[in-house]
Parts: structure tokens; sequence; C-alpha cells
């Protein structure tokens, strides 16, 4: 299952921002601390897409292999996701988080099968902080099946992402062609066996510089999926674990991340044990 994410934040706000809920019963000392990372731009691995059309094919793949074997995430560029529709699903994800919160509601649902499903900030309460992420996430391949799901307004959402998530699709079959080649298995192996395909759309609203302590934007988790692809829009936040260390992956104009799931990792202890 690949899984494209769009992540959309705000920075750090003026006064008039709204408090966090005032739920805490431990103080700041006691909470858990955003774990000290190392800047990690010029070690991040940067795989150029483009190049796997050409006569150093063999060579990308290599790379391809290496950095999601020894690092589990890695930067594409020359990608050929075409700059207004990146632009364009920044706009309207901003555009539907900014709508009223009874607009936004009509797709919440406790069900984690909906094809369709906004999930709002909360509580935290093992940890005691507050996860200021909300997320609207739903299925989206093939798009003709889908999008009479997705929300109407604003009136250009449709549109919009079906133009992005119709170019993610032709990027993450080209990866996971070659990333089945980096495994020496047949380059459509993966592709046969993709199940879902869906989205995230995420949203960070901005806090207070006094509440950053207690907020988190998401915990540390992996993702159940064989590839996720992250657009990352211009405010800094995201972190890696890689090799034992918590890593600042600052966002790289005209790049998109890509993260290992836990399905490829599975993909690649078969490849080993099975297949050889």
């Amino acid at each position: 299952m690949p899984a494209a994410v769009l992540h959309v934040a705000e920075g750090v706000a003026l006064p008039e921002t709204k408090q966090l809920p005032p739920t805490y019963e431990n103080p700041i000392s006691t909470l858990p601390t955003v774990p000290e990372a190392e800047l990690c731009d010029g070690s991040i691995p940067i795989i150029d897409l483009e190049a796997l059309h050409g006569p150093r094919r063999s060579h990308i793949v290599k790379q391809l292999g290496h950095a999601c074997q020894h690092k589990g995430f890695f930067a594409v560029k020359n990608h050929g996701i075409p700059k207004t529709a990146v632009n364009n699903i920044f706009d309207t994800t901003r555009e539907f988080f900014h709508l009223p919160e009874e607009e936004r509601m009509k797709f919440y649902t406790p069900d984690p099968n909906s094809d369709i499903r906004l999930m709002t900030a909360y509580k935290d309460e093992v940890e005691n902080v507050f996860v200021a992420r909300e997320s609207l996430k739903f299925h989206c391949h093939p798009v003709e099946d889908y999008v009479n799901k997705w929300p109407t307004n604003p009136p250009s959402f449709r549109k919009k992402a079906a133009e992005y998530l119709t170019n993610v699709r032709r990027v993450e079959m080209t990866l996971l062609d070659a990333i089945s080649e980096s495994l020496g298995l047949e380059r459509d192996y993966i592709e046969k066996r993709l199940g879902g395909h869906y989205v995230s759309l995420n949203y960070y609203r901005a806090c207070e510089q006094s509440e950053l302590e207690l907020t988190y934007g998401v915990r540390g988790h992996t993702d159940p999926t064989i590839i996720t692809m992250l657009l990352q829009d211009d405010v800094p936040g995201l972190q890696v674990l890689s090799e034992g260390k918590w890593m600042d992956v600052n966002p790289i104009p005209d790049t998109v991340v890509v993260h290992v799931g836990d399905l490829l990792q599975v993909i690649y202890i078969l490849s080993i044990h099975v297949f050889c």
C-alpha cells in the first residue's frame, strides 16, 4: 500500500492564537521532550528520478536500494510533478482546513475503514501532551472510483486533488519498479501486489511559543505502507530516526521525501530469505 502525504504547517502564531485545552496535570518538566536531532540537509540521499529513464538507470537503482536499506528515507528530484499541481494542492488543503469546524466535521467518523475520514487534534492521555495534527485521509486510486466522495468545499478541491494525485501515482510506480529491481525482483513485482492507496492531508495549526513544550505535531511512528511520499511546505519540523539517531529533515525545494514503510521491510526480508 503506497501513501501520499501532504504536510501543511503554519509555524508559530501571534498572541491571538487559541490556547491549548487546560487538561494537563503534570508540570512541563515531566513531559516528554522533542528528541535532540541532527540536521541532515547535507546527508539525506537525493535520488535523480529522471536518470532512471537513461543509461545511468543501474547506478540509480543501486543508489535507491542503498538509501532504502541503510537510511530508510530519501528525497527525489526531477520527479516530474508540475509545480502548479504542487502549489494547487497546498492552496486547496489550506482552504479546506480553514473552513468552519462544522463544515470540516462532515467528514469526521470513528470508522478507521471509511473511504474518507477526518481526524482531529486530541489529548494524548498516556503521554499527557496535545497532538495538534488535523488530518483528512482518503482513498484515491483509481481516482475515478473515489473522487465523488471527496469534499466539494472548497469548490476546487476535487479538481486540484485529482491533478496532484494522478501525478503522484506515476512517480510512485516509477519508484516501486526501481525498488523491486534493487531487490533483484521483477520490475512489476511490488506493483502486482499493491492493495489500497490513500492520501493523508495533514495540517498543523500554529502554537503559541509558550505552548510548544506541551504540543506534538504527531508522535514517533512507522508507516504501515510500502512507501510513503511526503510533500512538505516551507515550515520545518519533520524528524526521522535513521541509524539510531533522530535527524531534522528540513524542506528541500522541488523535492519529495520518501519513507520506507513496514510492508517494504517485509518484502526486503522475503527477498533475502525466500527468493535467494
